[in-house]
C-alpha cells in the first residue's frame, strides 16, 4: 500500500509538473518588431518601452530594420531593403508590432493595411499610423500641435504664420497641419497659402522653405515658421542664420518631436513631446493582451504635449505642476501620492510606492533619525529613472513639491539643507550615470573600432569570418548569419547563407549556399532569445545583404555600427573577389589576344615573305634571262665555229671573230650569273632565323646595301632614289639579318605610305656611332605621318590602309625585333616634311649586356 500510494504521488507530482511546464511553454511568446530605422531616438525609445513592457511577460522580441516600404509608385528603391519584412513574413511569431508611420512614409494607408494583413492570422499592433481595420496606437499630434500654435497666439501676439508640411501622403503630417489650421481658424486668423510650403521630414526641406520665402520682401516674411517635425525646424534655423535673421528675435521657429538634438541646439528648439516610450509599452501590452485573446481597443490615442524652449522667445520657461498641501492632516499624505502620480507620470517612472518610502524616510528623519535614511530613498528613486539627464527638470520640481509638503514638520534651515543636499546628490548621481553610460558607450566603441581594424585586415571572406568569429563571438554577439546577394538580384530568394555560427560552434559553406528558412528561424528567432535583430547590410546605398545578430544587452544600441563595419569590409572583400575574377579572366583574354596576334604576326611574316620572294625572283629574272639568252649565243657559235672547221680551211678572221663573241658571251654569262648568287645568298641569308650563333661583326654600310638589294625592283619601278650616308669602316657587332629585316621594313612602309602613285620620291639612310651606339637615321619625303597616327604607329594593328589589307602589325613587329634582338631603341620624330625614323642600338651587343647584368 506504501509503495502504491508512493508511486502514485510520484505520479501527480510528475503530471503536475509537466502541466506546469505546458502552462509555462504556453506562456512564452515570441514578437516581432518591423522598422525602418532603429538607432535614432524615436526607434530606441520604442524599443526600450516595449521591451519595459515585456520584461516580466515572458515575450522575446525580435527587431527587423527594412527601412521605408517601397511601393509600386516609389522610385527610390535604393534608400531601403525591405526583404527584412520577406523574412520576418516567414516566422513562427506569435504577434507582430509594426511601426506603420516609419515604414509607410512612402507609401499609402490602404498599402500599410495591406501590409499589415500580409501577415495574417498572427495578431498584428500598428504604431503611430491610424489604420481602420489594425489595431493601432498613435501619438495625439493634432493635440500637441494645437496647443502649441495656441501658444504661438496667445504668448508671442503671432499672426502672420508660415507652415512647412511632411509628405503628402503621411497621415500624423497631415493631423499636424490640420491642428495648426483649426488653431488659425478658431482665433480668427487668415492663413496665407503662399507661406504653406512642401517638405518631407529633413533638414534639406527647412533649407528650401527659407529660399523660397526669401523670394519675398523681408518685410513680408511670416512672424513664425511652424514645421512639421525638429529635423525641418534646425534646416530652417540653420538657413535663417545665413540670411542673417535672427531666432527668435526676429522670426520664431517650432518644431515637432522634441528630438534630443533640439534641446541642445542654439537656440533649443520649442518643440512637441512625442512620448515614444510609452507609445511602445502600450503597443506591446496591446499585443500581448490580443495574442492572451482579451479584446482590446481599435484604437489608442497617447497624448502630446508642447515643450517649450528658446525659439518661440520662452528663454528658459517651463510649465512644471505645483501640488499644494490640504487642511485634512489624515488624507493629506495620501492625496499627495496621488497628485503627484498624475502629475510626473508622463514624465518620470513614478508609484506609490517609491513615493511612500520617500514620505516615510522624511517622517524618521523628522523623528530623530539621520538625514542619510531620506538620502538612501531618493537615490532608490533616482536609480528607478531611465534617462534621468533629461529629466532633471522634472526630478528638481518633484523635490519642491516634496519639499512644501513636508515643511510644516522640519525647522526650515534643516529642511533647506536637506533638500539642497538632495538636489546636489540628483546632480551627482546624473553625472556619475552620464559620465559612466558615456564611459561604456566610449569603451564599447573603442573596442568595437579595434575590432573594426583587425577585421579589415582579412583579405578573403573565409578569413574574415573565422577573424569575426574569434573577435566578436564571445563578448559582442551570441549568435549570428550573414546572407549575401548574388548577382540576379536583391530578392529573398537571391539570399545566400555565406556564414553562421551559433553557440561557438562557427560553420563556413565552401559555396553560398540557398537559405534554409526553417534552420534561420531555429537558430535565431527560438524561444528565450530576446536580443534579436534582422539589419541590412549596405555600403552608399548598395544592397549588399543582410545579418542577423543576437547581441549581448549592453552593446544592443551598437548593432548599427557593426552592421555598418560588417558593409564596409564584406564590400571591400567582394570588390577583391571580383577583381581576381575580372583578373582571371582578363589574364584568360589576353592569353588569347597574344595567341591571336602571334597567329597574325606569322601570317604578316608569310605575306612580307611572300612578297620578298616575289621581289627577289623578278630580281634575278633578268640576269638569268641575260645568261641564257648568252648561253644559247655560245651554243650557236660553237656550232658555227664547228662547221667551218668541218668545211676547209678556216680563215684566221673568221675564227677570231667567233672566238670573240664566245668570250663576250661567257664574260657576260660570269657577270649575270654573279648577280644572280648574290642575290641568292643574300636571301639565304634573310631566311635564316634569330639564333645567338649568327651574331657576328658586320659593317653597316655593307648591310644597308644588303637591305636595299632585294627591294631594288620595286624601287626601280618606282622612280625612288636612295641614298646611303655611312663610313664604310662603320662596324657593330650585333645581328645583321634583323638589322636588315628592320631596314627593309623602312622601306617597305615608304613604298605603301608615303607616296602616291607615279610620285618620285627620294629616300636617304644615315649612319653614324654615338659613344656606344650605332645610330640609323631613316628619311623619306613622302607624305609624313600625323600627330595622331605617329603616337599610335608603333601599337599592335594600327594602319591607315586596312582597307587595303594591312593588319598594322608590320611595324609593332619591327619594335618588337628592335627592342629583344638588337637591344635598341626606335623613335619616330616629328618633322615638318615626310618622315624621319631614328633607331639606334649597342655598338657592340654582348659588352652592352653584361654592363646591364652588373648594374642590376
Amino acid at each position: 500500500m506504501i509503495n502504491i500510494f508512493f508511486f502514485n504521488c510520484i505520479a501527480y507530482t510528475v503530471k503536475h509538473h509537466l502541466c506546469s511546464v505546458r502552462e509555462t511553454m504556453k506562456k512564452r511568446y515570441s514578437f516581432a518588431y518591423l522598422t525602418s530605422l532603429f538607432t535614432n531616438q524615436m526607434g530606441r525609445e520604442l524599443y526600450l518601452g516595449m521591451k519595459e513592457a515585456l520584461q516580466d511577460k515572458e515575450v522575446d522580441l525580435t527587431v527587423f530594420v527594412g527601412g521605408a516600404l517601397q511601393g509600386k509608385e516609389t522610385l527610390c528603391s535604393d534608400l531601403a531593403d525591405n526583404t527584412a519584412y520577406e523574412l520576418a513574413q516567414k516566422g513562427d511569431f506569435d504577434g507582430i508590432i509594426i511601426y506603420g508611420g516609419a515604414i509607410g512614409q512612402l507609401i499609402s494607408k490602404e498599402e500599410v493595411e495591406a501590409f499589415c494583413n500580409s501577415f495574417s492570422p498572427i495578431p498584428v499592433v500598428n504604431i503611430s499610423l491610424q489604420l481602420p481595420n489594425i489595431p493601432s496606437v498613435v501619438i495625439s499630434n493634432y493635440q500637441g500641435m494645437y496647443k502649441l500654435t495656441e501658444h504661438l497666439i496667445s504668448a508671442h501676439d503671432c499672426n502672420n504664420f508660415a507652415f512647412i508640411k511632411g509628405p503628402e501622403t503621411h497621415e500624423e503630417a497631415e493631423q499636424r497641419f490640420n491642428a495648426f489650421h483649426d488653431a488659425l481658424a478658431d482665433n480668427q486668423i487668415s492663413i496665407n497659402e503662399e507661406f504653406i510650403l512642401p517638405g518631407n521630414f529633413s533638414m534639406e526641406a527647412g533649407v528650401a522653405a527659407v529660399a523660397e520665402l526669401m523670394k519675398k520682401p523681408k518685410s513680408c516674411l511670416p512672424d513664425a515658421i511652424v514645421c512639421v517635425d525638429d529635423d525641418t525646424a534646425l534646416g530652417v534655423i540653420n538657413a535663417l542664420k545665413e540670411q542673417k535673421i535672427s531666432v527668435p528675435s526676429e522670426i520664431i521657429v517650432t518644431g515637432f518631436d522634441d528630438a534630443r538634438f533640439a534641446k541642445n541646439c542654439v537656440p533649443s528648439i520649442t518643440s512637441v513631446q512625442q512620448p515614444f516610450q510609452k507609445l511602445g509599452q502600450t503597443a506591446a501590452l496591446q499585443l500581448f493582451e490580443k495574442v492572451n485573446g482579451n479584446p482590446i481597443a481599435q484604437l489608442i490615442e497617447v497624448e502630446s504635449l508642447p515643450v517649450i524652449h528658446e525659439s518661440c522667445g520662452c528663454y528658459g520657461h517651463q510649465q512644471f505642476p505645483f501640488i499644494a498641501r490640504t487642511e485634512n492632516e489624515e488624507n493629506d499624505d495620501n492625496m499627495f501620492i496621488d497628485s503627484m502620480i498624475g502629475s510626473y507620470q508622463e514624465n518620470l517612472t513614478i508609484n506609490s510606492l517609491l513615493l511612500m518610502q520617500l514620505l516615510s524616510s522624511l517622517e524618521k528623519v523628522c523623528n530623530g533619525e539621520t538625514e542619510v535614511v531620506f538620502y538612501n530613498a531618493f537615490s532608490l528613486f533616482m536609480d528607478n529613472q531611465s534617462a534621468p539627464q533629461e529629466k532633471i527638470p522634472f526630478i528638481l520640481n518633484l523635490l519642491a513639491n516634496l519639499k512644501n509638503h513636508v515643511q510644516h514638520k522640519f525647522e526650515e534651515r534643516l529642511l533647506n539643507a536637506i533638500f539642497q543636499q538632495a538636489a546636489l546628490n540628483a546632480h551627482s548621481i546624473i553625472q556619475r550615470t552620464s559620465a559612466l553610460a558615456q564611459y561604456q558607450t566610449e569603451e564599447n566603441y573603442n573596442q568595437l573600432n579595434f575590432v573594426n581594424q583587425k577585421l579589415h585586415q582579412a583579405t578573403s571572406l573565409k578569413q574574415f569570418y573565422e577573424m569575426s568569429h574569434k573577435l566578436l563571438g564571445s563578448q559582442y554577439i551570441n549568435r549570428c548569419a550573414i546572407l549575401l546577394y548574388q548577382e540576379r538580384g536583391k530578392k529573398l530568394d537571391n539570399l545566400r547563407m555565406t556564414f553562421s555560427y551559433n553557440q561557438q560552434q562557427l560553420s563556413i559553406p565552401s559555396e553560398a549556399s540557398p537559405i534554409c528558412l526553417t534552420s534561420i528561424f531555429d537558430d535565431f528567432f527560438q524561444r528565450g532569445k530576446s536580443n534579436a535583430i534582422v539589419m541590412p547590410l549596405t555600403l552608399s546605398r548598395e544592397k549588399i545583404g543582410i545579418v542577423l545578430l543576437d547581441l549581448n544587452n549592453d552593446i544592443l544600441d551598437l548593432s548599427q555600427t557593426l552592421s555598418w563595419h560588417f558593409s564596409s569590409i564584406l564590400k571591400r572583400l567582394q570588390t577583391i573577389s571580383e577583381n581576381e575574377q575580372k583578373r582571371g579572366q582578363l589574364e584568360s583574354t589576353l592569353q588569347d589576344l597574344q595567341k591571336t596576334q602571334q597567329r597574325l604576326i606569322e601570317t604578316e611574316k608569310l605575306a612580307a615573305l611572300g612578297k620578298l620572294v616575289a621581289d627577289v625572283a623578278h630580281e634575278m629574272n633578268t640576269p638569268l634571262g641575260v645568261s641564257i639568252t648568252y648561253s644559247s649565243l655560245i651554243v650557236d657559235t660553237t656550232e658555227k665555229i664547228e662547221q667551218l672547221i668541218n668545211n676547209g680551211p678556216v680563215k684566221k678572221s673568221e675564227l677570231n671573230a667567233q672566238l670573240a663573241l664566245l668570250n663576250k658571251a661567257g664574260k657576260a654569262n660570269l657577270v649575270n650569273l654573279g648577280r644572280s648568287s648574290d642575290l641568292v645568298n643574300s636571301f639565304k641569308n634573310l631566311a635564316i632565323e634569330h639564333d645567338p650563333t649568327q651574331l657576328r661583326t658586320l659593317f653597316i654600310k655593307e648591310t644597308i646595301e644588303d637591305a636595299i638589294v632585294p627591294m631594288r625592283n620595286r624601287l626601280n619601278k618606282a622612280h625612288h632614289q636612295v641614298t646611303i650616308n655611312s663610313p664604310s669602316k662603320l662596324v657593330a657587332y650585333s645581328y645583321p639579318r634583323s638589322l636588315v629585316q628592320v631596314l627593309m621594313a623602312f622601306i617597305d612602309n615608304s613604298l605603301c605610305h608615303a607616296y602616291k602613285l607615279d610620285e618620285r620620291g627620294c629616300i636617304t639612310i644615315s649612319a653614324e656611332q654615338d659613344e656606344e651606339q650605332i645610330m640609323i637615321i631613316y628619311e623619306d619625303d613622302g607624305c609624313g605621318i600625323s600627330d595622331h597616327d605617329r603616337n599610335h604607329i608603333l601599337e599592335p594593328f594600327f594602319t591607315t590602309k586596312r582597307n587595303q589589307g594591312h593588319v598594322g602589325l608590320g611595324l609593332t613587329t619591327i619594335h618588337n625585333i628592335v627592342r629583344k634582338n638588337l637591344h635598341g631603341k626606335l623613335k619616330i620624330c616629328n618633322v615638318a616634311q615626310g618622315t624621319r625614323i631614328q633607331l639606334s642600338f649597342p655598338v657592340d651587343i654582348k659588352k652592352a649586356l653584361s654592363t646591364d647584368q652588373d648594374i642590376n
